[in-house]
């Protein structure tokens, strides 16, 4: 299954912007509450709840801040359709900022806390910070 998962999200529009979006697609568009930030990224996704019968209210919660930079994850795209997804992203989300990420073998079982602070290092590489 296609999703999008938003950690962070400051302006609730964007979740039915992407939801508009991505109607067609079948792609689902999840608000992440702050309190499941601890949890690996993949228990968010409804794959990652079906493959281990593990559901984040069976595990802590996280209690910290809000996250500096919101965060977006897709998951399930293939490279062509991931492609499209951002370019579509880009072109309809104009007033708001996320740090993207897809969701990996090797980053599924982070959490949102250290796959941002992994964003976050890249983008100031990027930008020469």
């Amino acid at each position: 299954m296609k999703e999008i998962l938003l950690f962070g999200c400051r302006d609730k529009r964007d979740v039915q912007i992407l939801k508009n979006i991505f109607v067609l697609q079948a792609v689902g568009i999840k608000l992440i509450e702050k309190k499941q930030y601890g949890l690996p990224i993949s228990l968010l996704t409804e794959e990652g709840k079906a493959d281990n019968g593990i559901t984040p209210g069976m595990l802590e919660e996280y209690t910290g801040s809000e996250l500096k930079v919101p965060v977006m994850v897709l998951a399930g795209f293939s490279v062509e359709e991931l492609d499209s997804a951002l370019a579509l992203i880009r072109q309809k989300l104009t007033g708001s900022f996320y740090l993207k990420a897809i969701l990996t073998e090797h980053n599924r079982n982070w959490n949102i806390l250290l796959l941002s602070k992994h964003l976050q290092e890249e983008h100031r590489k990027m930008i020469g910070q």
